[in-house]
């Protein structure tokens, strides 16, 4: 986009890598005034992150990318853990499908930067700046100021409410908050190649029966002495990241011979057109603070996560989706200011076990020891003779709180029940009334970029007490309501509505019956978050005095004498 003469924005995003390009998306869609800065003219076109989750492919969902994107990430149908001898001790099975996606796809991160930059297209309030730099920021309270610097020699001052640092793991936005960033650098370096041309590697799954989709897996090679992991990554390209071995320098294992030793088991390296090789020291730090003021860490500018667990990308696109909806409420006067130090407070606790989570991960594939390998190796075999890997309980995600109203909240995710800091499970459900020409949709879908009260069967809008319901209009919340599909009451559907405001419910039509179990045939109901997280869940009886109390915790500024006058 070319630069105007606007110089006051609601938010500064300084990085355009994925953290901060979503976050422009997702606070252009709520109407916010955006400037997205890079110091990079163009998109690095080369491979970095290579693995998304399903939680991933809801956010982009929720920011509308995904319809775009989802033909450039390819499936992943086991991830698979093989000892030194190469046969295989452990695996997961991700052929299932999770809250409407697949629970790991693999894709070139380039495609991904595209399609979020792409998208800002659709907001005439979003600016993009491209080979633009922040110099300098000045939090004075009400506002920052920020001197940027476009192709070297233009100078603009820009203003604005909040700035959002995504600017990566040497993050100047995290020096100019005097942010410490703790942690620790590996002193284990890894080599990573990544090919145009994936060979055949068809001889390494001999030992599964049935499997015939070799492209599908993701290796663990868990050799004491050299580790490594390949993945299959989409338009027939491939990864390999080995450990570079102790006294092993750089030229010498990314030579043409070294890579073509490496690559031998899979085939013939000449064959394979290496596109990248490159060396990497991992780390694992977290700043200290997320938030300074009125300026927020994002991505790799909070967090740097060892990638064994594959969750660098993932943990920026949280955070992304954590702050976006959060910043949008305060500029709309639905929340204080106040609440954005829930930021810090949710995402702050799981980073720190993501990245715990990717360290030990870490040891599983490398441990030091020979004999630790083999205990490792025959503890993994045991398992697998008791129960065969079950993705769905295992495959568990960490609460996004562990303060306030979600505190409440104890034990692990369960596929099959509504918990308090987990997303609300999602299957496919009608929008309006089933028929002949009506597709099923994900219930994500149908949600607002609001809070939603949502119950089964009848409205729970009746059980609220008027003092609630004045509030929760106030509050700029919405209702919905899933009905079975043979549902045929003769009744209007209820209206939100008090002396501040009204909108009608909006019904949709459960599939299978499955939110009918789930809502325990229309006894519980849950309030969930712009961010689908669920933070009230109660029974209906109980559920005026639940949200009473949540919305108290929430400190919103809209207050029933000012939205009277």
């Amino acid at each position: 986009m070319s630069h105007d003469e606007k110089n006051t924005y609601d938010v500064l995003i300084v990085g355009a890598g994925p953290a901060g390009a979503l976050s422009a998306n997702l606070l252009g869609k709520a109407g916010v005034r955006v400037l997205l800065v890079d110091k990079e003219h163009e998109i690095v076109e080369m491979p970095r992150a290579a693995g998304l989750c399903n939680e991933g492919s809801r956010i982009l969902n929720s920011a509308g990318l995904m319809k775009d994107f989802e033909k450039n990430l390819m499936e992943v149908q086991e991830v698979q853990f093989r000892s030194e001898e190469m046969t295989p001790f452990f695996g997961v099975d991700c052929s299932e499908k999770l809250n409407g996606y697949n629970i790991i796809r693999t894709l070139y991160q380039p495609d991904l930067e595209r399609c979020m930059r792409e998208g800002l297209s659709r907001y005439e309030n979003v600016d993009f700046w491209s080979g633009t730099e922040c110099l300098q920021i000045e939090d004075l309270g009400n506002s920052v100021q920020c001197r940027l610097v476009t192709n070297g020699d233009q100078y603009r001052n820009v203003t604005c409410r909040y700035v959002m640092g995504c600017d990566g793991g040497r993050s100047n936005i995290r020096k100019m908050m005097g942010v410490e960033f703790s942690g620790q650098t590996y002193a284990q370096d890894w080599f990573i190649i990544d090919v145009k041309n994936d060979p055949d590697v068809h001889t390494f799954n001999e030992n599964i029966p049935g499997r015939t989709n070799d492209r599908g897996i993701i290796y663990f090679m868990c050799d004491p002495d050299r580790p490594g992991v390949t993945l299959p990554t989409p338009n027939g390209t491939r990864r390999w990241e080995f450990v570079v071995k102790k006294g092993e320098s750089h030229e010498s294992i990314s030579s043409d011979q070294s890579i073509k030793k490496l690559l031998a088991p899979w085939g013939d390296a000449s064959e394979m057109n290496v596109v990248r090789k490159a060396i990497y020291t991992f780390h694992s730090r977290i700043a200290k603070k997320f938030r300074v003021g009125n300026v927020f860490l994002l991505g790799d500018a909070a967090h740097l996560t060892p990638p064994f667990a594959g969750q660098g990308l993932m943990a920026g696109l949280r955070d992304s989706y954590n702050l976006s909806w959060k910043i949008a409420s305060v500029l709309r006067g639905e929340l204080n200011d106040e609440f954005l130090d829930t930021y810090h407070d949710e995402r702050h606790p799981q980073a720190v076990i993501i990245v715990n989570v990717a360290k030990a991960l870490g040891f599983l594939i490398h441990p030091q020891k020979k004999w630790v390998s083999g205990m490792r190796d025959a503890l993994f075999r045991g398992y697998n003779k008791i129960s065969r890997t079950d993705t769905k309980k295992s495959l568990r995600k960490t609460p996004n709180s562990t303060l306030g109203f979600l505190s409440l909240m104890r034990g692990v995710s369960d596929i099959t029940t509504l918990m308090l800091g987990f997303e609300i499970l999602q299957t496919p459900v009608y929008k309006e009334k089933p028929g002949p020409n009506v597709e099923p949709v994900l219930i994500d879908d149908c949600l607002p970029d609001k809070f939603v009260l949502l119950n089964y069967g009848e409205s729970c809008l009746g059980d609220l007490s008027k003092d609630v319901l004045d509030d929760y209009c106030i509050f700029s919340g919405e209702s919905l309501v899933i009905k079975n599909t043979s549902f045929n009451s003769g009744r209007q559907h209820d209206s939100l509505s008090s002396g501040h405001g009204s909108s009608n419910e909006q019904v949709i039509y459960d599939i299978d019956n499955y939110y009918k179990s789930l809502f325990d045939d229309g006894k519980k109901v849950i309030l969930i978050r712009p961010d689908k997280m669920i933070v009230v869940c109660e029974d209906r009886k109980k559920v005026s005095e639940a949200l009473r109390k949540y919305m108290a915790s929430l400190n919103f500024i809209r207050q029933k004498e000012s939205s009277a006058a």
